[in-house]
């Protein structure tokens, strides 16, 4: 069901809803509690919005955060909003209060509803959140409905969804991998727009200055939704580490909030008592610093690594280019150092601080805020007056600033209540244990009774089975023995077997060797055969061509020519071999 609630304004606000400009409604982690991350999200929002030049930018903010009545002037001035619209889950009388503040009547051409980012989308302030942005969604209807920079934690990812379907936002953007991941499992795949106070952080770093060199930032919390009370004993161990390794320090302070259930860095250092070991720091007051648009100081402000309870801490040091080491207590800082790439335990990162990337996500970044910009600026113009009834069902409560000593006691004694009902419902834990662990004890009691009736059949059961042990432990020892000595021998002989294939290799490349000699020489000796051939059909062809120039009639007319040409040539022996032939008549 959908929550009521009743807004606020001052004049000038009022007089800006009324007025026929087009708004941007701006509501998100920032209700006015002063958080440095917050405030720095809500600032670069609204710096977004103010660029386009289209939009009068309101702010919604919580009236409970109002600590004295100059308080919707100093946040209007601060953030340089047009008008802020204080909302209440319950009607307020402000005749006594001094506060300049009246009822809203009437919005006017209220187009666009921004819910910028945060960590607030979880079981501790989600519904709140969201019960606020739906209530305005559903009395102005605006043209456009965006969300950014979200943290989704698990199991709250199912309402998101829910959230989603109903009122359609045209783009809904996350911070991190996690709320990607679980929200797309839920059934709605969101888009990625990293962390909606980067551009005011990186503008902060550039105003200061902040630059790495010797030194060491810290920021502590150790209010109740950090989890870091239940893990106390962690944190003295690792600031003595800190300060054993550190001497120029710089403690940062991220809460400006009277609030006592705020424990930030001054009230932790307060907590921790002996345990705190610095002495000699300077102090850095990172609210103050944002609500003054980030003034330049004297002197840079330099470190060489953070040590932080606080995400958006964490996220100023690392764009800055210096490593920052996020404490996790619960799933929810898991789920920030996760975002922030801090998957070093403290120890490792004493020895080697690791850096984290972030270039991916600036870039996606951009891209995200360039289609946010083409979003916002194409639509067409929106024109809508709503009127917002000013009386309610419940009576007025008479109001009382943040920090007045009658709400202060109010606030410790809801405090107080709120621990006493933690504390009873752990009793009521370890009692319904305490109880479970009894009848446990009882049970184990009768059966331990049981056992004893039946004990001297089982004991005898036992001396049985211990000697048919024995006896197969005998035979399991003979047959280990035997296997033991036939692994031997099947050792020796695959010992032995393995000898022979060796040889057997060797001689079958030596044969291997000798046939291709054999061949060799086969292929020489027919070559030899072949020319040997040759030689002697060439042979016998001359002595046929001889015999046949010999029988011929020439050869036998041209002899006394020839015998002629030996006697002048001188050539006797020739002479008388052809004398001899002619005695036998040859």
């Amino acid at each position: 069901m959908r929550s009521s609630f009743y807004c606020y304004g001052d004049e000038v606000s009022i007089s800006v809803l009324e007025s026929a400009d087009e708004k941007v409604l701006l509501l998100g982690s920032d209700f006015g509690y002063g958080n440095f991350g917050d405030i720095a999200q809500m600032l670069n929002t609204i710096s977004f919005h103010k660029e386009m030049h289209r939009h009068r930018c309101v702010i919604v903010m919580a009236a409970d955060a109002i600590g004295d009545a100059q308080f919707p002037e100093f946040v209007r001035q601060a953030y340089k909003a047009d008008g802020v619209i204080f909302v209440s889950p319950q009607p307020l009388s402000l005749d006594d209060g001094g506060l300049p503040l009246s009822p809203i009547g009437m919005m006017r051409n209220v187009g666009v509803v921004h819910l910028y980012g945060g960590g607030f989308l979880n079981d501790k302030w989600g519904d709140f959140v969201l019960g606020v942005t739906e209530y305005f969604l559903s009395l102005l209807q605006p043209q456009i409905y965006v969300a950014s920079g979200e943290q989704v934690t698990t199991p709250f990812e199912a309402r998101v969804v829910e959230h989603i379907r109903t009122y359609r936002p045209v783009m809904f953007g996350v911070r991190d991998q996690l709320s990607y991941e679980w929200m797309t499992q839920a059934g709605f795949e969101p888009s990625f727009s990293f962390d909606d106070a980067t551009e005011a952080l990186q503008t902060l770093t550039a105003s200061l200055p902040l630059q790495r060199g010797p030194g060491l930032f810290f920021h502590l919390n150790v209010s109740g939704y950090t989890n870091n009370v239940a893990n106390m004993s962690g944190m003295p161990r690792e600031l003595a580490a800190l300060a054993g390794n550190y001497s120029r320090v710089t403690m940062l302070q991220a809460y400006s909030d009277r609030r006592i259930e705020v424990v930030d860095t001054r009230e932790s250092m307060k907590d921790l008592e002996r345990s705190f070991p610095f002495f000699d720091y300077q102090a850095l007051e990172l609210a103050q610093l944002a609500y003054r648009g980030w003034p330049r100081l004297a002197n840079a402000v330099q470190g060489e690594i953070g040590y932080s309870c606080s995400y958006h801490v964490a996220l100023w040091l690392q764009l800055a280019g210096v490593p920052c080491w996020l404490r996790g207590s619960n799933l929810f800082y898991q789920q920030k150092r996760r975002a922030l790439q801090v998957d070093q335990d403290f120890e490792a990162f004493l020895c080697d601080p690791k850096l984290a990337d972030h270039s991916t996500n600036l870039e996606r970044r951009k891209e995200w805020l360039q289609r946010l910009k083409t979003a916002v600026m194409t639509a067409p113009r929106f024109s809508r007056n709503v009127d917002i009834p000013l009386s309610g069902v419940l009576p007025a409560s008479a109001w009382k600033f943040k920090g007045n000593h009658v709400r202060q006691l109010q606030e410790q004694s809801n405090w107080a209540h709120q621990q006493s009902a933690v504390l009873a419902a752990r009793v009521s834990e370890m009692e319904a244990l305490t109880e479970a662990e009894r009848q446990r004890a009882g049970n184990l009691l009768v059966q331990m009774q049981e056992l004893e009736s039946v004990s001297t059949i089982d004991r005898k059961r036992a001396q049985d089975a211990l000697a048919e042990a024995d006896r197969l432990h005998g035979q399991i020892s003979g047959l280990v023995g035997k296997v033991t000595e036939l692994g031997a021998r099947t050792y020796s002989e695959r010992k032995r077997a393995d000898l022979a294939k060796e040889e057997v290799s060797r001689y079958h490349a030596q044969v291997l060797e000798l046939t291709s000699l054999l061949e060799a020489r086969n292929h020489h000796i027919f070559d030899l055969d072949h020319l040997r051939q040759a030689e002697c059909d060439r042979a016998e062809l001359a002595i046929a061509q001889t015999n046949q120039i010999i029988r011929s009639r020439t050869w036998r007319w041209t002899r006394f020519l020839r015998f002629t040409a030996r006697v002048i040539r001188g050539d006797w022996p020739s002479v008388k071999a052809s004398l001899r032939r002619f005695a036998r008549g040859s």
